[in-house]
């Protein structure tokens, strides 16, 4: 399995053990990687927030790696994180934002 590691951590790692770390070479790889990654962190936000123990520094943190893996995301696809920001601020004066924490309630 490839696993989309930081910059620095790969540089950390190559110092001790250069075998360690490549590149993941091939557009698909890449796009695997990515949507493997954004899935992973997800998923610790996930349990961070289901902790009966609130803990913001991690809910920060775990926020903070969504927000890195869709930066290259945005990288991969060549998006200017300026129109990725306009567009969040465009879809909240159109649709609105989830702070109200309105739901669907099901039949």
């Amino acid at each position: 399995m490839t696993k989309l590691i930081r910059d620095k951590v790969a540089i950390d790692i190559m110092r001790v053990d250069p075998n360690r770390v490549g590149i993941i070479e091939g557009l698909d790889n890449i796009k695997n990687a990515l949507n493997n990654k954004i899935i992973e962190e997800a998923l610790e936000l996930s349990r961070e927030l289901d902790e009966k123990e609130v803990d913001k520094d991690n809910i920060t943190e775990e926020a903070a790696d969504i927000i890195e893996v869709i930066y290259a995301i945005c990288d991969f696809y060549d998006i200017d994180t300026a129109d990725l920001f306009q567009t969040v601020l465009s879809k909240a004066k159109i649709k609105g934002r989830f702070l109200s924490y309105s739901c669907l309630l099901s039949d």
